[in-house]
């Protein structure tokens, strides 16, 4: 059965979280297995209203019901480091439209890449030899990058961890367009995607010691 990531607003709620804090809506995102979209969003939904984490949290009066929009959904491959439906909310605590950081994965991923980029030409500057050759420094600023976004628990620690050492692909590739010098024979990438990998890894157990003690991200 084909799969929906379901991109979910709650807003003009009135929701009391606990005795200091308060909100005014929400965003969240569902994984949905369903015939079609229409299908897809009627069960996302029906999961948000199902969910006791909001019994006795909601406040509203009946003349002033919250609203549960869908302003997403897309079809996407089944991916098995997807588990379940998905869980957690972002609030927000003021009225407005936009979601929060942790629910804007596109946006940060690209900024990780160009980061990552712009510091891989930075040290290999620095260094005065390719990366490849001298790869310490640049492995090392790629870890601290995929520690960040899974302290920030940005989105999916694979996309991530790869985005925060994708420096050492992106230069090598810029390298042998404008000066030439790299071979990039598959060994070479086979090296690059070991230290991907590494940023995986690290993106990953930062982002369950993350959720583990701080819980979701809020907006």
């Amino acid at each position: 059965m084909p799969q929906f990531r379901v991109l979910i607003h709650g807003r003009n709620f009135k929701l009391k979280l606990s005795e200091d804090e308060t909100a005014r809506g929400f965003w969240t995102t569902r994984f949905v297995e369903a015939n079609d979209a229409e299908e897809a969003e009627l069960l996302a939904v029906q999961m948000i209203r199902d969910d006791p984490f909001f019994v006795g949290k909601v406040m509203n009066d009946k003349a002033d019901s919250p609203i549960i929009d869908v302003p997403e959904n897309s079809l996407v491959e089944k991916d098995e480091e997807i588990r379940g439906p998905g869980s957690g909310y972002a609030f927000y605590s003021v009225t407005g439209d936009d979601p929060p950081v942790a629910e804007r994965p596109k946006s940060s991923l690209l900024i990780v890449v160009v980061v990552s980029t712009i510091a891989g030409f930075i040290i290999q500057g620095l260094q005065g030899e390719a990366l490849g050759e001298a790869p310490q420094v640049m492995m090392i600023c790629g870890w601290v990058l995929a520690f960040a976004t899974g302290v920030l628990r940005l989105g999916r620690s694979f996309a991530f961890g790869i985005a925060a050492m994708s420096g050492f692909f992106i230069t090598a590739t810029i390298d042998l367009i404008l000066n030439g010098g790299h071979t990039l024979l598959p060994f070479e990438f086979a090296i690059y995607a070991f230290y991907a990998l590494t940023g995986v890894v690290v993106a990953l157990v930062t982002r369950l010691l993350a959720l583990a003690f701080l819980g979701t991200p809020k907006g």
